[in-house]
């Protein structure tokens, strides 16, 4: 599918989309709480289908009517062998592993695109050291049995803040355990969203630090039970296209729907337009930019890898010399996302020298007109987006925007944009 964008004229306001981060933890929380639980996800994303599909084929009953999600939690595993499709979806196949082989199933964990090729490798030594038969590291589909004998679990942190939350998430499963973590943990926020949502289920984690270990285990008692029913928050990552369109339009954008005390680590795309020079306001949960002075910023991508595309673009409007930093991990996105972000702004007519972990990029005049692919990569379908506020951007394979926001388009319409 082909969409050819014009954003010149956008302005109003859009409502967000629910945080899929956010949704991921609610869905298997309520797999494994008491009782039933209504979660109402206003968005719906392949991403989100994907962890629905594979907690139905762990024993959970969901059913779906709208944007609300009746959760019946897993009562009986199948006894037989059973197959989990992430499709491309990271979070699950990481938070799942450790779920899957603490209830003890027989598992075939399958994926397409790049799934296959990002690591795992942490998190499989981490279950094999506490019991579960786990396929051997860089094999895929990776399979899982056995269960796992309830103790200490080791992972790092410098790898991927998944691999923590899929330990937590298995918690309320292995009763006496804890998940002992080096430091430092990349993309924290993400484990204090985890934390959250735990804790939205009664299940309350004590966390420690000292000599580079940060500890997490359950408070005496704790049980996930069910809230009765949940809403999942907004998202902050996906809001970013609309922040950043926002910072360069002289009328602003407005985002509703947002937690400005969110534990989402993307939140800091307003730390960001701000350096750029934007004026900001947020009142409640609505946030809106306006167009400042466009200035060259240095981001630090540690902790927030998935606004770099979007940040990047943002870049290729303000005059100077930019750097992202720290983004060595965007090499294993759904793209190389270094890679297809430095081609995607050089169609654009931006000078941008690519590093091993980072961008420098030479700001000045986008010249619009110029087609890309998508990369398969729902981020540069957004990050092209961005672009197209200098005029017509066309977009090939476009629909990989619907990992994680199939009305993207349609979205854009409503804010005055043209999409062919």
């Amino acid at each position: 599918m082909r969409k050819t964008l014009d954003l010149r004229r956008v302005s109003g306001s859009v409502p967000a989309i629910a945080s899929k981060s956010a949704a991921h933890r609610l869905l298997i929380a309520a797999a494994l709480a008491d009782g039933p639980t209504r979660l109402t996800i206003s968005s719906d994303s392949e991403d989100i289908r994907a962890t629905v599909r594979c907690l139905e084929a762990l024993g959970a009953k969901i059913q779906r009517e709208g944007s609300v999600y009746t959760v019946s939690p897993v009562r009986e595993v199948p006894s037989r062998k059973i197959t989990l499709d992430c499709g491309e979806s990271g979070s699950t196949i990481r938070f799942l592993l450790p779920v899957a082989a603490a209830l003890g199933a027989d598992a075939v964990f399958t994926g397409s695109g790049r799934l296959p090729e990002r690591p795992q490798t942490p998190l499989l030594k981490a279950l094999r050291e506490r019991g579960a038969s786990v396929s051997a590291d860089g094999v895929f589909p990776i399979t899982v049995s056995g269960g796992l004998t309830p103790g200490e679990f080791v992972i790092p942190g410098n790898i991927s803040s998944q691999f923590v939350t899929g330990l937590l998430l298995a918690l309320p499963l292995l009763k006496g355990s804890e998940v002992r973590v080096t430091e430092p943990i990349e993309s924290a926020g993400y484990v204090d969203l985890t934390l959250g949502a735990l804790q939205e289920f009664g299940f309350d984690v004590i966390r420690t630090a000292g000599n580079g270990v940060v500890t997490f285990r359950a408070s005496p008692g704790a049980a996930l039970i069910s809230p009765g029913g949940l809403t999942a928050e907004g998202d902050w990552s996906n809001a970013a296209f609309f922040i950043c369109a926002g910072a360069l339009s002289e009328q602003g954008l407005t985002v509703t729907g947002l937690d400005p005390l969110s534990s989402q680590g993307d939140r800091a795309i307003l730390d960001i337009v701000r350096s750029v020079g934007a004026d900001v306001t947020v009142s409640g949960g609505a946030v809106t930019v306006k167009r400042g002075g466009l200035l060259p910023v240095t981001i630090d991508a540690r902790d927030i890898p998935d606004l770099i595309p979007c940040a990047a673009a943002l870049c290729a409007f303000c005059g100077g010399v930019s750097e992202i930093k720290n983004a060595g991990r965007l090499r294993l996105k759904e793209s190389d996302r270094l890679s297809t972000t430095a081609a995607l702004l050089t169609a654009a007519g931006i000078k941008v020298t690519e590093h091993p972990d980072g961008l420098t990029i030479y700001g000045g005049k986008v010249i619009p007109g110029f087609c890309t692919p998508s990369y398969n990569d729902h981020r540069l379908c957004m990050a092209a987006a961005v672009l197209a506020r200098a005029g017509e951007v066309t977009i090939e394979d476009a629909e990989a925007a619907a990992k994680s926001w199939p009305g993207f388009y349609d979205d854009l319409k409503k804010i005055g944009g043209s999409v062919i």
